[in-house]
């Protein structure tokens, strides 16, 4: 099942991209310390997966992401599962700059070479934009390296320290964050019991409608509208 198949744990080495610079004009998706998550950001993403042929092995697979409100409208579940992983990934960027780490472009080949010849990873490597494979190959970098520096015990304990520290705001348009579910999935996924964003319970507005209608209607249901422009 395709939302099964993006739960990846903390340890996996092809931890999703990061691209947080919001802009002032754009409504945020997510703010984790400093960094923003802008919601034309977010629906870019969530886009680019949907659109990635080697995620899905039939059309029934895809219909499971797709929304009710048309072709770019998506579950609320699919954009709670990628949001969650950007709040991840912001994370590490956060910790690696904590601990004043470096890449060099042999380090970013490496990791780079590594993904693309996964059996399993590398189609959907190949599925994505040119500039989101370069900001998976470097955040799977910034971990790869934090895990070199502060070991296999080290890092999931500094990590856990850095979500307790952090101030982690999410959009109640996307749902509601619950720091311990989400360390929860991170480090035991299959004894999770609940996600880290639950979606909300009611319709979502579009960020540009003009309040006329709704795009979603409620957790299991619910959709959202893909932002154009």
């Amino acid at each position: 099942m395709l939302l099964r198949r993006l739960a990846l744990p903390l340890v996996a080495l092809t931890a999703l991209g990061l691209a947080t610079t919001g802009c002032a004009d754009q409504s945020a998706a997510a703010k984790v310390g400093d960094q923003t998550l802008s919601e034309n950001d977010l629906m870019d993403e969530v886009k680019w997966y949907a659109d990635n042929d080697a995620l899905f092995a039939s059309a029934d697979d895809r219909a499971q992401v797709r929304g009710d409100t048309g072709t770019n409208s998506y579950t609320q579940q699919f954009v709670g599962q990628i949001l969650q992983r950007r709040v991840q990934n912001m994370l590490i960027s956060q910790l690696f700059e904590n601990e004043n780490l470096d890449l060099s472009d042999g380090e970013l080949d490496q990791i780079r070479q590594g993904i693309e010849s996964d059996q399993d990873q590398g189609p959907i490597f190949k599925g994505f934009p040119k500039a989101y494979q370069d900001q998976i190959v470097e955040t799977s970098a910034q971990y790869s390296a934090l895990s070199d520096t502060l070991g296999q015990d080290g890092l999931p304990q500094a990590f856990i320290e850095l979500v307790d520290k952090t101030d982690i705001e999410i959009s109640s348009r996307y749902g509601q964050w619950d720091k311990d579910n989400f360390l929860a999935q991170l480090f035991d996924p299959q004894n999770a019991s609940a996600p880290a964003i639950t979606p909300p319970a009611g319709p979502i507005a579009n960020p540009e409608d003009d309040g006329s209608g709704s795009s979603g209607s409620g957790s299991d249901s619910g959709s959202l509208e893909i932002p154009q422009g």
